[in-house]
């Protein structure tokens, strides 16, 4: 399951940074006409997979996030920001199962 949830996840952020998705956060301002303007990601190093993992692992940091921020004013920035939400959560509970199952807490008696 852990292994589906970050391909998914890799395959979300692929297809975002193709239709403009991320932009390279240094370059994410707002603007006077009050939507914001960015250089897409697609003109930068940016790594899907390594985003994915990085939102996947509560404790890595691999420079993806901090590098590279979704664009909320497309649909794709949109869908990646409530992806990488819901992978968040998902990483953290499938984490603890997997931290929790040698310890036999769950088995049922």
């Amino acid at each position: 399951m852990l292994a589906v949830l970050f391909a998914v996840g890799t395959a979300v952020n692929y297809w975002a940074n193709e239709n403009d998705g991320f932009c390279v956060a240094s370059t994410n301002q707002a603007s006077p006409a009050g939507g914001a303007s960015c250089t897409p990601a697609t003109l930068a190093p940016y790594g899907p997979a390594l985003y994915s993992l990085e939102t996947f692992l509560p404790a890595a940091d691999f420079g993806q996030r901090k590098a590279f921020v979704p664009n909320q004013n497309v649909f794709s920035g949109q869908l990646v920001f409530n992806y990488s939400v819901i992978q968040r959560i998902l990483a953290w509970i499938f984490g603890l199962l997997l931290a929790l199952a040698p310890t036999n807490v769950l088995r049922r008696e």
